[in-house]
Protein backbone atom coordinates (compact mmCIF):
# COMPACT_ATOMS: atom_id res chain seq x y z
CA UNK A 1 0.00 0.00 0.00
CA UNK A 2 1.40 3.61 -1.08
CA UNK A 3 0.67 6.46 1.25
CA UNK A 4 -1.21 9.59 -0.37
CA UNK A 5 0.51 11.78 -2.25
CA UNK A 6 -2.04 14.18 -3.62
CA UNK A 7 -0.64 16.66 -6.45
CA UNK A 8 -0.80 20.22 -4.69
CA UNK A 9 -1.02 21.76 -7.61
CA UNK A 10 -4.45 20.97 -9.07
CA UNK A 11 -7.73 19.32 -8.22
CA UNK A 12 -8.82 15.71 -9.23
CA UNK A 13 -12.15 13.49 -8.78
CA UNK A 14 -12.97 10.03 -9.24
CA UNK A 15 -16.38 8.28 -8.27
CA UNK A 16 -18.12 4.93 -8.28
CA UNK A 17 -21.44 3.90 -8.27
CA UNK A 18 -22.48 0.18 -8.24
CA UNK A 19 -25.73 -1.62 -7.50
CA UNK A 20 -24.12 -3.47 -5.00
CA UNK A 21 -27.24 -6.65 -3.75
CA UNK A 22 -30.10 -4.74 -5.48
CA UNK A 23 -31.18 -4.71 -9.16
CA UNK A 24 -31.40 -1.29 -9.48
CA UNK A 25 -29.51 1.75 -8.31
CA UNK A 26 -30.79 4.44 -6.66
CA UNK A 27 -27.98 6.73 -6.30
CA UNK A 28 -26.49 9.60 -8.07
CA UNK A 29 -23.64 11.25 -8.34
CA UNK A 30 -22.42 14.65 -9.48
CA UNK A 31 -19.31 15.88 -10.22
CA UNK A 32 -19.15 19.71 -11.59
CA UNK A 33 -15.06 20.64 -11.70
CA UNK A 34 -15.78 23.36 -13.90
CA UNK A 35 -18.60 24.64 -10.99
CA UNK A 36 -16.43 23.57 -8.45
CA UNK A 37 -19.62 20.88 -7.53
CA UNK A 38 -19.82 17.68 -6.29
CA UNK A 39 -22.40 15.69 -4.64
CA UNK A 40 -24.10 12.35 -4.06
CA UNK A 41 -27.96 11.50 -3.74
CA UNK A 42 -29.37 8.44 -2.43
CA UNK A 43 -33.08 7.75 -3.24
CA UNK A 44 -34.88 6.54 -0.33
CA UNK A 45 -34.76 2.51 -1.08
CA UNK A 46 -38.21 2.33 0.56
CA UNK A 47 -40.30 4.96 -1.96
CA UNK A 48 -41.34 4.19 -5.52
CA UNK A 49 -39.62 6.91 -6.94
CA UNK A 50 -36.06 7.07 -5.38
CA UNK A 51 -34.35 7.08 -8.43
CA UNK A 52 -36.70 9.51 -9.98
CA UNK A 53 -35.80 11.64 -6.26
CA UNK A 54 -32.38 11.28 -6.82
CA UNK A 55 -31.79 12.12 -10.36
CA UNK A 56 -34.23 15.41 -9.52
CA UNK A 57 -32.39 16.38 -6.62
CA UNK A 58 -28.74 16.60 -8.62
CA UNK A 59 -30.56 18.16 -11.65
CA UNK A 60 -31.98 20.67 -9.28
CA UNK A 61 -28.39 21.59 -7.21
CA UNK A 62 -26.45 21.82 -10.43
CA UNK A 63 -28.53 23.94 -12.20
CA UNK A 64 -29.12 26.49 -9.44
CA UNK A 65 -25.68 26.99 -8.49
CA UNK A 66 -24.76 27.25 -12.01
CA UNK A 67 -25.95 30.32 -12.10
CA UNK A 68 -23.76 31.79 -9.54
CA UNK A 69 -20.61 29.45 -9.32
CA UNK A 70 -18.57 32.42 -11.30
CA UNK A 71 -19.06 35.12 -8.48
CA UNK A 72 -19.09 32.39 -6.10
CA UNK A 73 -15.31 31.18 -6.92
CA UNK A 74 -14.37 34.53 -4.90
CA UNK A 75 -16.68 34.79 -2.36
CA UNK A 76 -16.78 35.18 1.44
CA UNK A 77 -17.43 31.78 3.15
CA UNK A 78 -20.79 33.07 4.06
CA UNK A 79 -21.44 33.75 0.64
CA UNK A 80 -20.56 29.95 -0.30
CA UNK A 81 -22.31 28.26 2.60
CA UNK A 82 -25.40 30.82 1.84
CA UNK A 83 -24.87 30.07 -2.11
CA UNK A 84 -24.81 26.38 -1.56
CA UNK A 85 -27.72 26.27 1.02
CA UNK A 86 -29.58 27.82 -1.68
CA UNK A 87 -28.79 25.13 -4.60
CA UNK A 88 -29.82 22.29 -1.80
CA UNK A 89 -33.19 23.80 -0.81
CA UNK A 90 -34.10 24.25 -4.76
CA UNK A 91 -33.34 20.38 -4.78
CA UNK A 92 -35.47 20.09 -2.65
CA UNK A 93 -38.44 21.63 -3.93
CA UNK A 94 -37.88 19.70 -7.28
CA UNK A 95 -38.32 16.77 -5.75
CA UNK A 96 -41.48 17.57 -3.36
CA UNK A 97 -43.05 19.31 -6.60
CA UNK A 98 -42.58 16.13 -8.79
CA UNK A 99 -43.64 14.25 -5.79
CA UNK A 100 -46.83 16.47 -5.07
CA UNK A 101 -48.09 16.07 -9.09
CA UNK A 102 -47.11 12.57 -9.47
CA UNK A 103 -48.68 11.62 -5.96
CA UNK A 104 -45.98 9.57 -5.62
CA UNK A 105 -43.66 8.61 -2.50
CA UNK A 106 -40.77 9.61 -3.07
CA UNK A 107 -37.33 11.57 -1.26
CA UNK A 108 -33.48 10.94 -1.27
CA UNK A 109 -30.95 12.28 0.82
CA UNK A 110 -27.80 14.55 -0.50
CA UNK A 111 -24.77 15.83 0.61
CA UNK A 112 -22.94 18.23 -1.18
CA UNK A 113 -19.95 20.06 -1.68
CA UNK A 114 -18.71 23.44 -2.99
CA UNK A 115 -15.40 24.60 -3.13
CA UNK A 116 -14.20 27.87 -3.70
CA UNK A 117 -10.36 30.04 -4.15
CA UNK A 118 -10.33 29.89 -0.19
CA UNK A 119 -13.13 27.72 1.13
CA UNK A 120 -15.01 24.59 1.33
CA UNK A 121 -18.42 24.21 2.20
CA UNK A 122 -20.41 21.06 2.93
CA UNK A 123 -24.19 20.69 2.56
CA UNK A 124 -26.12 17.56 3.92
CA UNK A 125 -30.01 16.35 4.10
CA UNK A 126 -30.31 12.60 5.39
CA UNK A 127 -27.12 9.79 6.30
CA UNK A 128 -25.03 10.55 3.12
CA UNK A 129 -22.05 11.33 4.56
CA UNK A 130 -18.90 13.90 3.29
CA UNK A 131 -15.28 13.04 5.25
CA UNK A 132 -12.49 14.77 5.33
CA UNK A 133 -8.59 12.78 5.32
CA UNK A 134 -5.97 15.00 6.28
CA UNK A 135 -2.71 14.61 8.08
CA UNK A 136 -2.94 10.72 8.14
CA UNK A 137 -6.76 11.03 9.89
CA UNK A 138 -10.31 11.42 8.80
CA UNK A 139 -12.65 13.61 10.25
CA UNK A 140 -16.74 12.95 9.40
CA UNK A 141 -17.78 16.55 8.47
CA UNK A 142 -21.65 15.52 8.76
CA UNK A 143 -23.72 14.42 11.22
CA UNK A 144 -26.48 11.10 9.82
CA UNK A 145 -29.65 12.80 10.34
CA UNK A 146 -31.13 9.08 10.86
CA UNK A 147 -32.72 6.96 13.90
CA UNK A 148 -29.92 5.43 15.14
CA UNK A 149 -27.79 9.09 15.01
CA UNK A 150 -30.61 10.36 17.28
CA UNK A 151 -30.35 7.53 19.74
CA UNK A 152 -26.88 7.69 20.01
CA UNK A 153 -26.58 7.70 23.81
CA UNK A 154 -29.86 6.42 24.89
CA UNK A 155 -28.97 2.80 24.74
CA UNK A 156 -31.77 1.00 22.50
CA UNK A 157 -32.53 -2.38 21.91
CA UNK A 158 -30.23 -4.12 19.12
CA UNK A 159 -33.80 -5.46 17.90
CA UNK A 160 -35.08 -2.04 17.90
CA UNK A 161 -32.08 -0.85 16.07
CA UNK A 162 -32.09 -3.32 13.45
CA UNK A 163 -35.67 -2.36 12.34
CA UNK A 164 -35.83 1.37 12.88
CA UNK A 165 -32.02 2.41 12.98
CA UNK A 166 -31.44 3.10 9.42
CA UNK A 167 -34.49 5.23 8.97
CA UNK A 168 -33.32 9.29 8.53
CA UNK A 169 -35.20 12.22 10.13
CA UNK A 170 -34.80 14.46 7.13
CA UNK A 171 -35.09 14.18 3.11
CA UNK A 172 -35.30 15.80 0.11
CA UNK A 173 -38.87 15.90 -0.71
CA UNK A 174 -40.50 15.46 2.53
CA UNK A 175 -41.93 19.35 2.56
CA UNK A 176 -41.73 22.39 0.03
CA UNK A 177 -39.64 24.62 1.95
CA UNK A 178 -38.45 25.67 5.53
CA UNK A 179 -36.23 22.26 4.69
CA UNK A 180 -33.90 22.33 7.58
CA UNK A 181 -30.41 22.05 6.26
CA UNK A 182 -26.45 21.06 7.89
CA UNK A 183 -23.96 23.99 6.15
CA UNK A 184 -20.53 24.11 7.12
CA UNK A 185 -17.59 25.81 5.47
CA UNK A 186 -13.66 25.45 6.40
CA UNK A 187 -10.92 26.83 4.70
CA UNK A 188 -9.64 25.32 2.20
CA UNK A 189 -6.07 23.55 2.51
CA UNK A 190 -4.15 22.04 -0.06
CA UNK A 191 -3.40 18.23 0.34
CA UNK A 192 -6.82 17.18 1.76
CA UNK A 193 -8.37 14.66 0.49
CA UNK A 194 -12.55 14.71 0.58
CA UNK A 195 -14.89 11.58 0.73
CA UNK A 196 -19.13 11.59 -0.34
CA UNK A 197 -20.32 8.10 0.24
CA UNK A 198 -23.95 6.78 0.23
CA UNK A 199 -24.53 5.03 3.21
CA UNK A 200 -24.37 1.72 1.46
CA UNK A 201 -20.53 2.48 1.80
CA UNK A 202 -20.66 3.99 5.70
CA UNK A 203 -23.05 1.09 7.36
CA UNK A 204 -20.70 -1.52 6.84
CA UNK A 205 -17.18 0.03 6.45
CA UNK A 206 -15.61 0.99 10.07
CA UNK A 207 -13.99 4.40 9.96
CA UNK A 208 -10.69 3.19 10.44
CA UNK A 209 -11.04 0.84 7.02
CA UNK A 210 -11.94 3.85 5.62
CA UNK A 211 -9.05 5.62 6.98
CA UNK A 212 -6.76 3.06 5.52
CA UNK A 213 -8.03 2.96 2.14
CA UNK A 214 -8.08 6.92 1.35
CA UNK A 215 -4.03 6.75 2.06
CA UNK A 216 -3.64 5.06 -1.11
CA UNK A 217 -2.42 7.24 -3.78
CA UNK A 218 -4.49 6.85 -6.55
CA UNK A 219 -8.26 8.45 -6.66
CA UNK A 220 -9.89 5.53 -8.45
CA UNK A 221 -7.92 3.32 -6.72
CA UNK A 222 -9.06 4.49 -3.66
CA UNK A 223 -12.88 4.55 -5.04
CA UNK A 224 -12.45 0.87 -6.12
CA UNK A 225 -11.49 -0.11 -2.64
CA UNK A 226 -14.14 1.56 -0.34
CA UNK A 227 -16.14 -0.29 -2.60
CA UNK A 228 -14.80 -4.03 -2.75
CA UNK A 229 -14.95 -3.12 1.06
CA UNK A 230 -18.55 -2.30 0.89
CA UNK A 231 -19.49 -5.18 -0.46
CA UNK A 232 -17.07 -7.51 0.74
CA UNK A 233 -18.48 -6.23 4.61
CA UNK A 234 -21.95 -7.57 3.54
CA UNK A 235 -23.66 -3.96 1.99
CA UNK A 236 -27.14 -4.71 0.86
CA UNK A 237 -27.55 -1.09 -0.24
CA UNK A 238 -26.29 0.58 -3.26
CA UNK A 239 -22.68 1.99 -2.66
CA UNK A 240 -21.26 5.23 -4.23
CA UNK A 241 -18.25 7.02 -3.60
CA UNK A 242 -16.76 10.41 -4.32
CA UNK A 243 -13.17 10.46 -4.30
CA UNK A 244 -12.07 14.72 -4.31
CA UNK A 245 -8.27 15.82 -3.93
CA UNK A 246 -7.45 19.80 -3.43
CA UNK A 247 -4.80 21.69 -4.72
CA UNK A 248 -3.57 24.36 -3.35
CA UNK A 249 -6.09 27.30 -2.24
CA UNK A 250 -6.16 30.58 -4.58
CA UNK A 251 -4.35 28.75 -7.42
CA UNK A 252 -6.81 28.87 -9.96
CA UNK A 253 -10.24 29.28 -11.16
CA UNK A 254 -12.04 25.55 -12.79
CA UNK A 255 -11.68 24.98 -15.97
CA UNK A 256 -14.88 25.59 -18.07
CA UNK A 257 -13.60 22.53 -20.32
CA UNK A 258 -15.21 20.29 -17.05
CA UNK A 259 -17.43 17.64 -17.14
CA UNK A 260 -20.90 16.43 -15.54
CA UNK A 261 -20.61 12.88 -14.32
CA UNK A 262 -24.44 12.02 -12.76
CA UNK A 263 -24.94 8.05 -13.11
CA UNK A 264 -25.24 5.29 -10.97
CA UNK A 265 -23.49 2.44 -12.16
CA UNK A 266 -20.29 4.38 -13.36
CA UNK A 267 -16.80 5.14 -12.65
CA UNK A 268 -15.56 8.33 -13.64
CA UNK A 269 -12.02 9.49 -13.20
CA UNK A 270 -11.39 13.20 -14.23
CA UNK A 271 -8.20 14.77 -14.71
CA UNK A 272 -8.33 18.61 -14.10
CA UNK A 273 -7.50 20.70 -16.76
CA UNK A 274 -6.85 24.58 -15.44
CA UNK A 275 -7.40 27.77 -17.59
CA UNK A 276 -3.18 27.79 -17.09
CA UNK A 277 -2.62 24.96 -19.04
CA UNK A 278 -1.93 26.00 -21.89
CA UNK A 279 -0.28 23.10 -23.20
CA UNK A 280 -2.42 20.19 -22.49
CA UNK A 281 -6.15 19.39 -23.78
CA UNK A 282 -8.54 18.48 -21.70
CA UNK A 283 -8.76 15.07 -20.65
CA UNK A 284 -12.02 12.52 -21.58
CA UNK A 285 -13.34 10.41 -18.37
CA UNK A 286 -12.88 7.21 -18.47
CA UNK A 287 -16.23 5.16 -18.27
CA UNK A 288 -16.84 1.75 -17.68
CA UNK A 289 -19.74 0.25 -16.17
CA UNK A 290 -20.43 -2.49 -13.36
Amino acid sequence: MSDATIDARRDGVATLSVSGMRPENDDRVLAREDLGLYAIADGLGGALGGAVAADLAIRGLEDRYARVADETFDASAEALASRLREAVEAANRAVFEERRGANVAMGTTLVALARSRHHVAVAHVGDSRALRFARDSVETLTRDHSIRALLVGREPSADFLARYGHLVTRALGSMPRDLDVDVRVDPRRSGDRFLLASDGLTEFVAEARIADALRRASRVDVAALLVDRAIAGGSTDNVSVLVLDLGEPGAHRPSRMGVAACAGGSKIEWVTRTSTDSNTSPSEPTTSTR
